[in-house]
């Protein structure tokens, strides 16, 4: 079973914004590779068109290299060089 992110929750909108910022230094295709989903649907996850399961941002936060908790602050709080795994 699997457990999606509330759909207004203040984090989702974080995690997304953590995510483009850490994908900007390569690709989302090569991202999505190393997620186990579709480049096409981590396009849709960050466009807010899709929600993620709790397992799929756990896999995209494994492939950045960073804990899924990290990527759900506050952006103005996440700091990539101290939270990185």
């Amino acid at each position: 079973m699997q457990v999606t992110i509330l759909l207004d929750s203040p984090e989702l909108s974080y995690f997304r914004e953590n995510v483009r910022r850490l994908c900007g230094n390569e690709s989302q295709r090569a991202v999505a590779r190393r997620a186990k989903i579709s480049p096409e649907y981590l396009c849709l996850v960050l466009s807010g068109k899709r929600n993620p399961s709790l397992g799929i941002a756990a896999n995209i936060a494994r492939a950045l290299s960073y804990p899924l908790a990290s990527l759900l602050a506050e952006p103005r709080l996440f700091d990539a060089d101290n939270l990185r795994q």
